[in-house]
């Protein structure tokens, strides 16, 4: 009987629509009920925290207008004039006691065209003091404030940032004419919330998201722009400020720009036409719900895996009783093979790939030995080097030493395997032969060992080593330590000892010190920090760091040998890190390492210059390559002013640097900002055009850059006090 190919895919098929439809049903359902829903009620919750916060807001400027009122009230103009005394040395107690009566807490300015002092919520100040106070506490500047205190007529609300020293919105101030009889207002009184108490305000009814709070006044202008979190924020892309304006009522909108996707939820004071928006991008804003659909999707994936395997199970399962009719199977070659052939096969390729593990052990051993010795950062990583060498430690007791055999040759076989074979009971021994040093090899003892069996244990070690001539063979023992961690520098101490033994001796060991004194090696933290602050540039850092590791070696070095190898391994880092980052390095300015602790005063001498040049290298590299980025910065500006969609942030990402750093270009090289600069190039293009060609106006505002004709005219006016039309007239004439 023969046995169509098709028949097994038609069961597949069969039963995968029979469990596939029902869960494509069950996981519409499921989306509706659950992803839909959790969207309405997130966005239902923002809509409502939106208003309790307008509400909260509303009561503030209540309280505040109600204040300003009973102030005006209190005191008449005379008593608050210079001469006059009586009420008003209470302002200053009425002014902290109704601000502590409103939350958050306002910093609250009483000021009048009369008087020498202005009363605030930290007593009266004197001019000089206001203006020290304003700058040090809020940045602001007293001229630029007391120009709009002067003018005040009605109730006023604006962003502080318009009257600080530098960039970034620092707060909301409101303001209010002192009620007088007068047609002229003798005083105002002025709120000033920071842009962190705000931040507060908003995160205490809407929660810690990441978004901006936008403020705007009854004439739809822009008053405030400031964090959540009450930090500054950056101002929203210039595409979504008209869409902001337009926004009706209360509610939650979608808008789109630059690309990405803004939830803007919005809401209206009845009482003042003040608008609030909180601005957030749409990840952001359903952050909730991203992660419940990730959840969603990797469910409804497993339960269609588990729909897909079920049905080849089922499948296979209903075409074997067919498959037993046509049991064998054809190759190539026309060779015959039953199931069981082919299992053999398959336990045979196992057998071989475990030969090829065996094989590759003792590189995964020679790994965690160079490790082990070279230190590893963390235990775990050393616990995970140690399970997948099948490295077994029973002792608690360590000790490293380096057999050096300077007959080594090709001829030779691996030294760390006739060390593992030597003849040492009781004792674990790992070999690993030091591949940058011919001739060496490393041996990781662990036992029960102690002081005094070192000499005899070394000796048999350079027994078994020892091919040649007897006498050739030298160790180099370390001390004796209690834990893994502990091997590397047992590994430097036998470096040490080796380096440094006696032309008779055969074995060196390693003496210990008393507690507290270097042990072949240098303060690791402070070495860690010298790296880094060399890398950056850092002469002060790096200076400082380089004097606490001289420091140390000097006060703590135990003897000539450790002073000679620590000193050695210093100056071999310093100038593998000169040749990594590419800084010319003449080493036969150096002497040789400190023989004796005479001459190390010298070579701390030395070391504070390689230091030193290393820095300067470091930065002059840096300068360089900060000229040449500016050049290519404003080599594109000029390229490119004239492309409608130039922004600070494009160009910023297209040379992979921050806004604030190519603000700081624009600035060094034009001594103006970005959008100031960009307009400047754009109108002296558009007078170039406008004399020297018969391009209509329209034709030139979309060649210099502009959508909006509008706009363009506005600008261009301002800039030389005419329009296009009249200037191209104006030039024609000869002017």
């Amino acid at each position: 009987m023969k046995v169509s190919k098709s028949v097994i895919y038609q069961y597949f098929l069969s039963f995968f629509i029979v469990s596939v439809i029902p869960l494509i049903i069950m996981s519409y359902l499921l989306y509706d009920s659950q992803i839909i829903k959790q969207k309405e009620a997130i966005s239902s919750q923002y809509v409502s925290s939106i208003t309790q916060v307008k509400t909260k807001m509303d009561y503030i400027i209540k309280n505040l207008s109600n204040l300003s009122l009973s102030l005006g009230a209190q005191y008449e103009l005379e008593a608050l004039m210079p001469q006059a005394q009586g009420p008003l040395g209470t302002a200053t107690s009425v002014i902290q006691y109704q601000g502590s009566l409103l939350y958050p807490s306002p910093e609250i300015f009483l000021y009048h065209r009369g008087s020498r002092e202005v009363f605030t919520s930290q007593g009266r100040m004197s001019y000089p003091e206001f203006e020290n106070f304003l700058g040090g506490s809020y940045n602001m500047t007293m001229i630029k404030l007391f120009s709009r205190l002067n003018t005040c007529q009605k109730q006023d609300i604006f962003s502080s940032s318009y009257y600080t020293q530098g960039d970034g919105a620092s707060g909301l101030c409101l303001m209010y004419p002192l009620p007088y009889p007068d047609p002229q207002a003798e005083g105002a009184i002025t709120y000033l919330y920071t842009a962190e108490q705000l931040g507060e305000l908003f995160t205490d009814f809407i929660g810690d998201v990441d978004g901006s709070i936008l403020i705007f006044d009854e004439y739809l202008k822009q008053v405030y722009c400031g964090g959540m979190r009450g930090g500054s924020s950056t101002a929203p892309p210039a595409a979504l400020l008209g869409g902001l304006k337009k926004l009706k009522g209360t509610g939650l909108y979608t808008l789109n720009a630059n690309g990405l996707e803004y939830v803007a939820v919005r809401t209206l004071s009845e009482n003042t036409g003040i608008s609030y928006c909180l601005l957030m991008e749409s990840a952001d804003a359903f952050a909730p719900l991203a992660r419940q659909k990730l959840r969603f999707y990797i469910t409804t994936a497993l339960l269609a895996l588990a729909g897909l395997l079920s049905s080849a199970l089922l499948a296979l399962y209903n075409y074997r009783p067919l498959r037993r009719l046509k049991l064998r199977q054809k190759y190539g070659n026309g060779t015959q093979k039953n199931e069981f052939e082919l299992l053999g096969n398959i336990l045979e390729s196992h057998d071989r790939m475990h030969e090829q593990l065996a094989k590759a052990r003792p590189l995964v051993q020679n790994r965690c030995l160079e490790h082990i010795l070279m230190g590893a950062k963390r235990e775990d990583e050393l616990e995970y080097y140690v399970q997948c060498a099948a490295m077994r430690f029973l002792y608690s007791r360590f000790c490293v030493m380096i057999v050096y055999l300077p007959a080594q040759d090709a001829r030779i076989p691996s030294m760390a395997g006739r060390l593992e074979k030597g003849a040492l009971e009781n004792l674990l021994c790992y070999a690993l032969d030091l591949n940058l040093e011919p001739g060496k090899a490393a041996a990781l003892l662990n036992g029960e060992l102690e002081e005094a069996q070192l000499p005899g244990l070394a000796a048999r070690l350079r027994h078994a080593a020892d091919v040649r001539e007897e006498g050739s063979c030298v160790v180099g023992v370390g001390a004796i330590c209690d834990s893994l961690e502990g091997c590397s520098a047992s590994f430097l101490e036998a470096k040490a000892a080796l380096e440094l033994r006696g032309e008779e001796e055969s074995v060196a060991l390693y003496r210990p010190e008393p507690a507290g004194t270097m042990r072949g090696e240098y303060p690791v933290i402070e070495y860690t920090l010298l790296l880094q602050s060399i890398k950056h540039g850092n002469r002060t850092v790096a200076m400082n760091v380089c004097e606490e590791i001289l420091s140390a070696i000097r006060e703590r070095c135990p003897s000539v040998l450790i002073l000679r190898y620590i000193t050695g391994e210093l100056v071999g880092n310093l100038m593998r890190l000169a040749k990594k980052l590419e800084i010319p390095v003449d080493i036969g300015q150096f002497t040789a390492v400190p023989s004796d602790f005479g001459f190390f005063e010298k070579f701390a001498g030395e070391m504070r210059a390689l230091v030193s040049q290393l820095c300067g290298g470091v930065n002059r590299s840096k300068s360089e390559s900060y000229e040449s980025l500016k050049r290519e910065v404003m080599d594109y500006i000029s390229r490119s002013f004239c492309s409608y969609d130039l922004s600070l942030e494009a160009v910023s990402n297209r040379f992979g640097i921050s806004a604030a750093y190519l603000r700081q270009i624009i600035f060094e090289e034009t001594e103006s900002h970005f959008i100031p600069y960009i307009t400047l190039l754009r109108m002296e293009k558009a007078k170039e055009l406008l004399t020297q060609t018969d391009m209509k106006v329209k034709d030139i505002v979309e060649a210099v850059g502009y959508k909006d004709s509008a706009n363009f005219i506005r600008k261009f006016k301002n800039s030389e006090g005419m329009t296009p039309g009249q200037y191209r007239a104006f030039k024609a004439q000869g002017g």
